[in-house]
C-alpha cells in the first residue's frame, strides 16, 4: 500500500510538472487570425489615462463619486471633476466648500451643497459639521 501511494504521488508530481512547463514563459496565448463579427464587435478602444509619474496623472483617490479613470486624468477637464481635485487636501468644512466653489464660479448654497451652471444640486460633505466629516460627491434630492 505504501508502495501505491507513493507511485501515486511521483506521478501527480510528473503531471505537475509537465503542465507547469506547458504554461511556461515561451508559451503564448494564440491570436485569431480572422476576426468574427461577435468579437469584433465586444472590442473597445483602447483610451489613454495618465498613468502614475505622467505629469498629467492625479494622485489622490478619488472623492466618493467620482470616476476613477476620469479623475485621476488631468487632461479631463469637466467643471465637476476641476472642482472635486481643488476640494482635496482642504478640510470638509462649509468654509472650504464655500471658498472652492467661489473660486470656480459655482453657486454655493449654503451647509454642504453647491449648484453647478446646468442647475445640478451637489451634496459635497458626508456627516456635516460632525466627526466622520468627508467629502463625496453625490446629487441631492
Amino acid at each position: 500500500m505504501v508502495l501505491i501511494s507513493q507511485a501515486m504521488r511521483i506521478l501527480i508530481i510528473a503531471i505537475g510538472t509537465l503542465a507547469l512547463g506547458a504554461c511556461g514563459q515561451q508559451s503564448s496565448p494564440v491570436a485569431p487570425t480572422n476576426p468574427t463579427s461577435s468579437s469584433a464587435a465586444t472590442t473597445t478602444s483602447a483610451v489613454a489615462v495618465a498613468a502614475p509619474g505622467d505629469p498629467n496623472h492625479f494622485d489622490p483617490p478619488p472623492i466618493q463619486g467620482f470616476e476613477s479613470s476620469k479623475w485621476h486624468d488631468l487632461n479631463y477637464k469637466n467643471p465637476k471633476y476641476v472642482f472635486g481635485r481643488a476640494l482635496v487636501g482642504k478640510d470638509p468644512t462649509g468654509e472650504n466648500l464655500k471658498r472652492v466653489a467661489e473660486s470656480q464660479g459655482i453657486l454655493y448654497l449654503g451647509k454642504d451643497l453647491v449648484a453647478f451652471s446646468d442647475g445640478t444640486v451637489f451634496d459635497c460633505i458626508f456627516d456635516f459639521e460632525g466627526p466622520k466629516a468627508r467629502w463625496v460627491f453625490v446629487p441631492s434630492h
